[in-house]
């Protein structure tokens, strides 16, 4: 097929811009997490615990349910140190060979990964509808710089800037926010329509087109000019399928929130996630369609990642309380501890969850290991 082919140094620099994704992400943490803690600490009564299963250690009721989360906390640090590895690593193969994606997005998702487990744990000393979006907001983050990333693998020069990215994250944060205070309310469902069309019609362009659209007339006539040369253009054609993919389930989640407004949180997560599994597989079949393989390694990875993040989403279905419902009624969900006799239905969702989002970030990581020694300037763009 008629490709393009990556253009760069191949020194792993990018495009200069995702330099600053993790830096910009601690701080997002840190002025994130501050006020969480205060808000947990002077919060103190509608906690909705598994009165079933709830160990109590000093002032915390339910400690099983926080000390769960360092699962994601290790992880992270472990992952951070592999990227590192790595690239030290890298520095030893030769020169302008391989992909040369930006290194500091994959330390991004280590940070996103640590910043869940801090953010969860402190949410789960008193889980309550009040700071539920504490619990959310990095996992949430993590599936938006995992697109980023894998993009990022073949579009070095295309990467988003890094504030411009955080702002969107901030509206989408922003209506999980507002959704625990005005659920159904129609204002609120039209601002996230409004947010999901500009996402559908600028994301589209952005992958489409291959730059950040602007509103002139001159970047609109290069648009048209090349919907009009699909056909005769192979390149354009996986492209064009995949952004009609990512588009007809999103507009038809949209339709689906509309008919029967859904759980924001719980919606905007499977949205995100399936988004991101398109993408992902889209990319592996462009791999196998352009002679590249997949290591039995990260065939094996993706096996037991799908098989571990099937048994998390059953865990985290099969929920012991409901903050959503009045304390009294949540208590009757309660369930017995199914792990150890100390750890819960929801533990168990940490640290399955916790495993499958490792894995699969090292098989980012390493996904393209089969052409390290291929000459970047060769390597297929998709």
């Amino acid at each position: 097929m008629d490709y393009q082919v990556i253009s760069g140094s191949g020194s792993g620099s990018g495009s200069g811009n995702g330099a600053s994704y993790w830096k910009y992400l601690i701080i997002i943490g840190i002025y994130y997490l501050t006020p969480s803690i205060q808000v947990i600490i002077y919060n103190g009564h509608d906690c909705h615990y598994n009165v079933k299963c709830s160990h109590q250690l000093g002032t915390i009721k339910a400690f099983n349910n926080v000390i769960s989360n360092i699962f994601y906390i290790l992880f992270g640090i472990l992952y951070i140190i592999i990227v590192y590895k790595k690239e030290v690593h890298s520095n030893g193969i030769t020169p302008n060979s391989g992909t040369i994606g930006e290194k500091s997005l994959y330390y991004s998702l280590g940070v996103a990964l640590i910043l869940e487990g801090l953010s969860s744990a402190a949410y789960h000393i008193c889980p309550s509808r009040l700071n539920f979006q504490f619990d959310t907001t990095f996992m949430i983050m993590g599936i938006l710089l995992s697109i980023l990333t894998l993009y990022d693998k073949r579009h070095t020069d295309r990467i988003m800037a890094a504030f411009k990215f955080y702002i969107i994250v901030f509206f989408v944060i922003t209506l999980n926010i507002l959704a625990l205070t005005s659920p159904g309310r129609l204002w609120f469902w039209a601002a996230m329509f409004l947010l999901c069309s500009y996402l559908m019609i600028f994301g589209s362009i952005y992958l489409y087109y291959g730059k950040e659209y602007d509103l002139d007339i001159i970047s609109y006539n290069a648009l048209i000019t090349k919907l009009k040369t699909l056909s005769d253009n192979k390149m354009d054609q996986p492209r064009f399928i995949l952004l009609v993919l990512l588009n007809i389930f999103t507009l038809g989640s949209c339709i689906y929130a509309a008919v029967s407004p859904p759980d924001f949180t719980g919606w905007i997560l499977i949205v995100s996630l399936v988004n991101m599994i398109i993408y992902f597989i889209h990319y592996l079949i462009l791999k196998y369609i352009n002679g590249e393989t997949l290591y039995h390694s990260i065939k094996f990875a993706m096996f037991i990642d799908t098989l571990l993040l099937i048994a998390a989403l059953y865990f985290y279905i099969d929920a012991a309380t409901n903050i959503f419902l009045p304390l009294v009624e949540s208590d009757t969900m309660g369930k017995s501890c199914v792990l150890f006799g100390y750890f819960d239905n929801h533990d168990v969702w940490h640290i399955l969850s916790a495993s499958a989002l490792f894995i699969f970030m090292n098989i980012l990581l390493f996904l393209d290991e089969d052409i390290n020694d291929i000459i970047t300037e060769t390597i297929v763009v998709f």
